[in-house]
């Protein structure tokens, strides 16, 4: 169903002029955006149509201009999601090949200058600049939340000296006993992404705070520990 509505939405090409010194990352990443608000399932087989649809010269086949090249897609994609380390990449959205994509709230941000490159239409610039404020009002409504926490009252009163309980950890980033130490290291890096974008340093120093109380859960899948963002 999703692929016969992503052909009956084929994308119209952009003008190579516009887009022809963008970077890949920033194609592949509006590519993403066009199928979120055409509601078409974000996989990685529509994101490749859709790339070489929105931006044909960026994403052909050497020699091949009427064919797709899947592999550029996917290289820009795992830069973007952060499977392929790329300095100065930053992570604009999550996900992986074997299900969807989804742009997170630094994708978001990064949209209104890919928008402002592409010289999009007046409907298209509308709709970034919502997902935008939407996106920075569920990260307000979030660290709202994390400032009425009795974990975070107490760092106000004790600072570094405070100690971390494991449950009241898990509880601040809205898990169980049961929630995986991977899924616990994804909503911590969620909770200090939304720091980072509106400004909040005060409650980005108190994440930073737990994460070190907890070395074991915050350690990477080779026994490191992450470092500080």
């Amino acid at each position: 169903m999703s692929e016969i509505k992503r052909r009956k939405d084929k994308a119209k090409p952009f003008p190579l002029g516009s887009y022809e010194d963008l970077p890949l990352t920033d194609l592949v990443l509006y590519a993403l955006f066009s199928l979120e608000e055409k509601g078409i399932e974000t996989t990685f087989e529509n994101l490749v149509a859709e790339s070489f649809e929105l931006f044909p010269r960026r994403f052909s086949l050497q020699g091949y201009p009427d064919y797709p090249d899947a592999n550029r897609v996917r290289r820009e994609i795992q830069r973007i999601e952060g499977t392929l380390s790329s300095p100065g990449v930053e992570k604009l959205a999550d996900g992986n090949m074997k299900t969807s994509y989804k742009i997170t709230g630094r994708g978001v941000e990064r949209l209104r200058y890919v928008q402002a490159r592409l010289q999009t239409g007046v409907n298209e610039k509308t709709s970034i600049q919502k997902r935008i404020e939407d996106k920075r009002s569920k990260m307000g409504r979030v660290l709202y939340e994390l400032e009425k926490h009795p974990l975070y009252k107490e760092y106000l009163r004790s600072g570094r000296n405070m100690d971390v309980p494991e449950t009241l950890l898990r509880d601040l980033l809205f898990s169980t006993m049961e929630t995986s130490y991977e899924k616990l290291r994804e909503k911590m890096n969620t909770l200090i992404e939304y720091c980072v974008a509106l400004g909040r340093e005060d409650i980005k120093e108190f994440l930073l705070h737990c994460k070190d109380k907890h070395e074991k859960i915050f350690e990477d899948s080779d026994g490191n520990k992450t470092k500080r963002k």
